[in-house]
């Protein structure tokens, strides 16, 4: 469902919520305990975030943390980056 998702955003060529599927696709992977996909969507959310907020934002920052941090560890935060709307 997280893959039809993120295929029908880039369809529409829409950026927005694309950071959040990608890192629920994980914690999927961390809840099935597969460690080395995690790995590689917590990189693809990494990249969609600095789209949407910038490198500076305090959850990017946190997810170049999991990321130096491997697997291991809890496998969210708490939150993620606050909903706006879209710019008008």
């Amino acid at each position: 469902m997280i893959v039809g998702a993120l295929n029908d955003l880039q369809a529409e060529g829409l950026h927005h919520y694309r950071d959040t599927l990608l890192y629920d696709a994980y914690k999927v992977c961390v809840a099935a305990g597969d460690g080395n996909n995690a790995m590689l969507w917590l990189r693809k959310a990494y990249d969609a975030a600095v789209v949407v907020v910038g490198e500076h934002h305090p959850v990017v920052r946190n997810l170049t943390e999991r990321i130096n941090a491997g697997i291991e560890g809890p496998a969210h935060f708490e939150g993620w980056i606050p909903l706006r709307p879209p710019p008008q």
